[in-house]
């Protein structure tokens, strides 16, 4: 049997629009794990938000986190974890840089939420609970490297992203990126996305290029995409010229998108 990886995007792609995994898309993926293959779910999500769909799928691989910053397995002591942090005093440098542009901000660490206010959206998605919450001025209450350096903001950004491109200037390893359909930015490390996360685990698996399928439905997949011998575009994604894969999922995510597509792509295959 040919074994294959097999990453997921979650929002858009491995979830419906209920932040579900349809009944059809999770026993296919349980199936295919039993019969060999290596279900990896690799999100912009931390680990505490991802757990429970891990756990859902009765997966034992590592899980790609913050796309790509911090790779871990969990429930299991003896995996290395790797991770890219960013550096307190960096964080601070950069922020009080573009400190007037900005109209919240949000760090985070395993442990520990910093952001200048509540913020309702980030919380849906990252999970605030059971997390240590700290508000207020960044300045004072930041005390720790984080995983995460994200931003809201009003307007197109366009004088944003100015202010931010000079802002890191100086720091060739870190990039800029903007959320699909949300005004949110992130800095992230150059080394720390989905795409070089993918390798590091396919190296562990002893699994080659070709033997990846990967689905995502945004621009943080796209070094996933580039990284994977079968790349799965959703069909409800936001479409870029940026974008380029070598298929579109045979349905969106909220008709079982990758239960489809993966069930034709394997049709004839011995699982």
């Amino acid at each position: 049997m040919e074994r294959y990886i097999i990453a997921l995007d979650m929002d858009g792609t491995l979830l419906n629009d209920k932040k579900e995994i349809s009944f059809l898309t999770k026993n296919y993926l349980i199936k295919l794990s039993e019969a060999g293959h290596i279900v990896v779910i690799s999100s912009g999500r931390p680990p505490r938000s991802i757990l429970s769909y891990y756990n859902e799928l009765k997966l034992d691989t590592p899980v790609i986190c913050y796309n790509g910053a911090y790779i871990y397995k969990p429930h299991d002591n003896v995996f290395l974890d790797m991770n890219l942090m960013f550096k307190k005093d960096l964080t601070l440098e950069i922020y009080n840089k573009i400190k007037p542009y900005v109209t919240n901000v949000m760090f985070e660490s395993l442990d520990n939420i910093y952001i200048d206010k509540y913020d309702e959206s980030l919380d849906s998605f990252f999970w605030y609970r059971g997390m240590k919450l700290h508000t207020g001025d960044i300045n004072d209450i930041l005390n720790e490297d984080v995983y995460t350096f994200i931003g809201h903001y009003n307007g197109d950004g366009k004088e944003l992203r100015e202010v931010l491109n000079k802002a890191i200037e100086n720091h060739p390893e870190i990039k800029l990126r903007f959320w699909t359909g949300a005004p949110y930015f992130e800095l992230h490390f150059e080394m720390a996305t989905k795409g070089v996360a993918i390798k590091e685990i396919a190296e562990l698996y002893n699994i080659d290029k070709d033997h990846i399928i990967s689905f995502g439905d945004a621009g943080n997949d796209i070094d996933l995409f580039k990284n994977s011998g079968h790349s799965v575009f959703m069909s409800n994604g936001e479409k870029s010229d940026l974008i380029k894969t070598k298929y579109v999922s045979v349905r969106d995510n909220n008709n079982d998108g990758i239960y489809y597509t993966l069930k034709e792509y394997f049709e004839d295959k011995l699982l």
